[in-house]
């Protein structure tokens, strides 16, 4: 009876094992397929420099990259880019960024926004220059990897006069340490690490 009923139990566990990628639907049994397509999609075709380009644009044009944090579908919207000559001609002088705009605004500007949050619109050779400013400021070096947030606050900037200068005299590696000073801090470590 004992061996019987094992035997049934295996019967049963072995149909249902067999049974259950049957009874997914067509999506679900393809999911990594899918998966890797999708992952294909978000990866997109856009090159680092052209989301760097990207990126330098919004930086350069506030106005147009808080427009399109709002409705990224404002890239393919002819009135508005008719409004805003200096983004139709980007748009014009890369291509990459024109074609993932109006294949998928929302995903395409969305990368940007986590590339940049995540550092990577910061360029080596700043990273070099903050580094080597940093290795000769070892309390300011210890300061901004306490909080990097002191770039931001005056006081601290002013009570700093070499910071003051270096930043005023590197203003593209101040915008970016300024508009996000723990990506940048974090990568400045890791490249003086």
């Amino acid at each position: 009876m004992r061996g019987n009923l094992f035997t049934q139990l295996l019967f049963w566990i072995f149909t249902v094992a067999l049974w259950l990628p049957l009874s997914a639907s067509p999506s679900q049994q393809f999911a990594p397929a899918r998966m890797n397509q999708e992952a294909g999609q978000r990866g997109m075709n856009a090159t680092t420099e052209e989301l760097q380009n990207f990126d330098d644009f919004l930086d350069s044009h506030p106005q147009i990259a808080k427009d399109l944090s709002k409705n990224p579908a404002l890239a393919n919207d002819e009135k508005y880019l008719q409004s805003h000559p200096q983004f139709a001609e980007f748009l014009k002088a890369h291509g990459g960024v024109q074609r993932e705009l109006s294949e998928h605004p929302g995903r395409f500007t969305t990368r940007e926004e986590r590339w940049e949050h995540a550092g990577g619109n910061i360029r080596r050779g700043e990273l070099r220059s903050l580094d080597g400013f940093l290795d000769r400021n070892p309390q300011i070096e210890k300061d901004l990897q306490k909080n990097p947030d002191l770039v931001n606050n005056p006081q601290y900037v002013n009570s700093h006069p070499e910071l003051k200068r270096y930043l005023e005299g590197n203003p593209k590696i101040a915008a970016d340490l300024k508009e996000n000073p723990k990506a940048f801090i974090r990568n400045e470590k890791a490249y003086g690490d």
